[in-house]
């Protein structure tokens, strides 16, 4: 082995960190502005280019990191209550041991509904118009978003009522 070969791959070893944390930064800024940009893109595509063959990729890719996208928001969601009534109460949050269980349990249930939604929906939607393809793709990959903020509305509005 030559000693180009040899710094070449100390240096690849090296760099090694440094691509991962690049790459996790941009999942990171990918999921977070994931809903609008799943939403917004195919629609634009859509909407000036009709016809075009980059209209099934985008439906293969809302079909795969949509569900994705779910998940990490619902981990978010499922935090966030608790996050703020500490705030409000002065204290730190800390999640312990009913925090991660429960983002665990949100991200997982939620991935898989949001998978299975979205198979339904590019089985049985053939037919439609890449217009109402990708919203109903869109409302079926984030139902447990949707799901889970009614619920949250329901109950908000029970105990404002004198409810439990």
């Amino acid at each position: 082995m030559d000693a180009n070969t040899q710094l070449a791959r100390d240096v690849h070893f090296l760099t090694a960190p440094l691509r991962f944390i690049l790459r996790s930064i941009l999942w990171f800024i990918f999921l977070f502005f994931a809903p609008a940009i799943l939403l917004v893109v195919p629609l634009l595509v859509v909407h000036f280019f009709p016809g075009d063959d980059a209209i099934g990729l985008l439906k293969v890719l809302l079909g795969v990191l949509g569900p994705f996208a779910c998940a990490f928001w619902l981990v978010i969601a499922s935090a966030y209550p608790a996050a703020r009534q500490a705030v409000r109460e002065g204290r730190r949050y800390r999640a312990g041991l009913r925090g991660h269980p429960k983002a665990i349990a949100f991200m997982v249930i939620g991935f898989f509904i949001s998978a299975a939604a979205m198979l339904w929906v590019a089985t049985s939607s053939q037919h439609d118009s890449d217009m109402v393809w990708f919203v109903k793709a869109y409302v079926a990959v984030f139902s447990p978003m949707i799901i889970l903020a009614g619920w949250r509305v329901l109950v908000n509005s029970f105990r404002k009522r004198g409810g439990v």
